[in-house]
Formats: structure tokens, sequence, C-alpha cells
């Protein structure tokens, strides 16, 4: 749910009716917003409710509550959960303080997606492979500066090379608007074959 809720076949854009308050006066003033299919909604708070259920067993009955507590992984878990139960309470409320709120839960759901390092606990081969990064710290992040050098440096020339090659009366200016655009062009570049 967590992903198709995110597609556009599953939103619908919905008009709301919001009151801004202005001096003594209060209006009204129509905004769209984009309301999740209940279906997925209804699949995520089964899965959320199981999840916490999980959690909370686990949390009564270990033996040491701190050492359960410092564990990362069960911090991941308890972060992941707690954006439903938050929104859920939150829902209601139509202030823009309470909007923004519920926008900056929506980025912290991502969390559950962390969860899938305790995929470790039951795969020796990703156990090993998280050895192996851990080992290999110093040269990865030595790739990732290199990486991170010839995105900035090819992004840049290209940003040029288009401004220089453009032409002032064409009706169709270059895609490189700005660098940053540039680096998607750099990375692709770079890090594959025939794009």
């Amino acid at each position: 749910a967590f992903c198709l809720e995110t597609h556009e076949a599953f939103n619908k854009i919905v008009n709301l009716t919001v009151y801004v308050r202005e001096g003594n006066s209060t209006r009204a003033k129509k905004v769209y917003g984009l309301e999740t299919e209940p279906a997925l909604m209804y699949v995520e708070g089964v899965c959320v409710v199981w999840f916490t259920l999980e959690f909370l067993a686990r949390i009564i009955f270990c033996p040491n509550k701190l050492l359960f507590v410092k564990n990362m992984l069960n911090l991941i878990d308890f972060v992941a959960i707690l954006p439903f139960y938050l929104e859920l309470a939150l829902r209601g409320l139509t202030s823009k303080a309470a909007r923004d709120v519920l926008g900056f839960l929506r980025v912290v759901r991502f969390v559950r997606i962390l969860r899938i390092f305790k995929l470790t606990r039951h795969f020796v081969g990703l156990r090993v492979l998280g050895h192996t990064l851990r080992a290999s710290t110093n040269e990865f992040l030595l790739l990732v500066t290199f990486l991170a050098l010839g995105v900035l440096i090819f992004a840049t020339m290209i940003y040029y090379a288009e401004r220089l090659g453009e032409n002032s009366n064409s009706r169709s200016p270059t895609h490189f608007k700005n660098i940053p655009i540039g680096f998607w062009w750099a990375v692709v570049t770079m890090t594959t074959l025939g794009y």
C-alpha cells in the first residue's frame, strides 16, 4: 500500500474548502487535494495494527527492556509505526499547521523501507554483504567522492555547452535550464551503458 498510494491511479483529485482568516473576516477558499483510494488505507491500517501488536508483544516479553530500546532495528520499527497513528489523530484538523504536520508525517513514513534490514537476521548472505560493506567503507566513500566530482564537473560542462550552443531565436530552448538538472544526465551517463 505504501508504494501503490504514490501512483496516480490510486489517487483522485478532490475539491476542498479551506477557511482563510483575513483580519476580522473569514472567507472560504477552494483548493485541490489528493485523496488516496480507501481500500489502500484499509490494507495499510490492517498491516500497521498487525505490526503494532507484534512490536508490543516483543517489548512486553523482552527480558531486558533497556537493551530492547537501544537496538536500532527496534527504533526503526517504532518510528515506522508512529506516523500512521499520528496521521489518524490529526486527520480531522483543517488548519494550515495541521496540514504541514501531515505532509511531514507522510515523508517520515519512508522509514518503513528501513525494515528491510530486519531480513539480515534470516539470510546469511545479507549478513555477509553487510560485513563486506562495513569492511570496505573507505573504498566505497572514495568511489562516491569520485562519482560526485565527475557529476559536478560534467553537469557544469553540459550546462554551459548547451547554453553556448543555444540559438537565441530558437523556439525550443535547451533542456538543461540549470546545473542541478544536468546532475541527473551526468549520473545516468556515468553509471550506465546505452542511455
